[in-house]
C-alpha cells in the first residue's frame, strides 16, 4: 500500500511532498486492520531504520517500547502469533 501511494506521488516536487505529510498529521486515518498503538509502533521501528544507518542513537523510553510491543505480540495486523510461534521471547532491559 506505500509502495503505491509513494508511486503516485513522485512527481510532485518536495516541497509539495513536504505540505502534503504536514497536512495529512493530524490525520487519525490508519491502515485496514490497523488500531490505535499502530502508529506508536510504526513510528518506533521505521524511526530506528532511519537512525541507525545514519550512525545515529534513538532512545525511545522503555513503557513506550513495552507498550508498542505487548501491542505487535498480541495484534492480528502484524500477524507475530504465528510468527514467534515456538519461541520464547524475554526482555533483558525492562520488566
Amino acid at each position: 500500500m506505500t509502495a503505491e501511494l509513494a508511486r503516485g506521488e513522485r512527481d510532485g516536487t518536495p516541497g509539495e511532498l513536504i505540505a502534503q505529510l504536514r497536512d495529512s498529521a493530524d490525520t487519525h486515518h490508519r491502515a485496514p486492520g490497523a488500531g490505535p498503538m499502530d502508529p506508536l509502533a510504526d513510528t518506533m521501528i521505521h524511526g530506528q531504520d532511519i537512525a541507525r544507518p545514519l550512525g545515529r542513537d534513538l532512545r525511545i523510553p522503555t513503557p513506550q517500547v513495552v507498550a508498542a510491543l505487548d501491542h505487535v505480540l498480541g495484534s492480528l495486523f502484524y500477524g507475530a502469533r504465528k510468527r514467534f510461534r515456538g519461541m520464547r521471547l524475554t526482555a533483558i532491559d525492562a520488566e
